[in-house]
């Protein structure tokens, strides 16, 4: 369970501070040894750059290996953007480690897995090589273009 550390403030696209929220949660259901957890959850208010939970450093809920976190990041009024991290086991990690640690790049393949259910397309961001799923129908991009 992570604590995201702010050694770097989180930007929005021209460079300035950004406000807004972050959520994660669990990409399925998991056992541990209290019981059955149904949705491993965390949300970060982000103001000026700064994520924090009710005033305390966000942390990210314990998640066991195989299990990716859902993050979505909606700063500054923009859209929502949607993808997949892997929670590395470790004490402290930035927010943009965690981004790096996108499910793709940890297991190997590279690139992104975007979650696409009921989007036409892949976002702006989403780089050549990318992977777009459907949660819903199970089915599986690749971005070619």
């Amino acid at each position: 369970m992570p604590t995201i550390s702010q050694q770097v403030p989180i930007l929005d696209s021209s460079g300035q501070r950004a406000n807004g929220f972050v959520r994660v949660s669990a990409s399925r259901p998991f056992d541990t040894a209290q019981g059955h957890i149904t949705t491993a959850w965390a949300a970060a208010l982000v103001k000026d750059g700064i994520a924090t939970m009710n005033g305390a450093p966000w942390y990210l809920p314990p998640t066991p290996e195989g299990v990716f976190l859902q993050l979505e990041q909606e700063l500054d009024g923009e859209q929502t953007i949607k993808f997949r991290v892997y929670v590395p086991d470790q004490e402290y990690i930035t927010y943009s480690e965690l981004l790096s640690n996108r499910a793709g790049i940890a297991l190997g393949w590279g690139y992104y897995a975007w979650d696409l259910s009921g989007e036409a397309d892949f976002p702006p961001e989403a780089l050549i090589g990318d992977l777009g799923y459907d949660s819903v129908s199970g089915d599986l991009w690749r971005n070619d273009a």
